[in-house]
């Protein structure tokens, strides 16, 4: 499987290549007419595909990175085995592509939720197991509720900003097609070389 994945980089790097330039691929296609629709409905169901796609450009960009030429019989390693330049942009790109749907999702909030409710459960259990009524004492459970999935929640929000900038980063227009068109044609020049 490593090297099927390291023969197909090239090809892999081309399809991380037209999904960064995607929007491009809209947009040219709704000026189309009746013809571009279809190209359009097309451009959004790859576009959709983007995370797995993400996820295989992550993958194989490792598996260039790691995979050393022995691996191969003598004399059928690919050229493109440790090359940075292929490296960074499967990389780049399959990060941008995880990372879209990834900000959509109110991490920080879940977490927090998750954390203040583990963390009162474990106040009711300890409560009981202590023989503490729970009825009197629910404002202590609510607080502790409160403060420790406040203190997740901020504690994680910093990432979940950070992460979302780096995806809005890679995946703005002027510099995902120019990175997607320099993918294709790198991989291009990798097939012929």
């Amino acid at each position: 499987m490593v090297q099927v994945l390291a023969q197909f980089a090239p090809a892999i790097l081309i399809v991380a290549g037209l999904l960064a330039i995607a929007w491009l691929s809209e947009k040219l296609a709704e000026r189309m007419g009746k013809v571009g629709e279809v190209f359009t409905i097309f451009i959004k169901i790859f576009a959709a595909l983007g995370f797995f796609i993400g996820i295989l450009c992550v993958i194989t960009g490792i598996v260039v990175w790691v995979t050393p030429a022995t691996a191969f019989p003598p004399g059928n390693a690919p050229s493109w085995l440790g090359d940075t330049i292929t490296i960074v942009l499967l990389l780049v790109i399959g990060i941008a592509q995880i990372m879209k749907p990834w900000t959509l999702v109110p991490w920080a909030a879940l977490l927090g939720l998750v954390g203040g409710l583990i963390a009162a459960g474990v106040a009711v259990f300890i409560m009981a197991s202590l023989g503490v009524s729970l009825a009197g004492n629910w404002l202590i459970i609510a607080i502790i509720f409160i403060v420790v999935g406040g203190i997740i929640f901020f504690l994680f929000k910093w990432i979940e900003e950070l992460l979302e900038f780096i995806a809005k980063v890679l995946t703005f227009p002027l510099i995902s097609v120019p990175l997607g068109f320099i993918a294709i044609g790198y991989a291009i020049i990798l097939l012929l070389a």
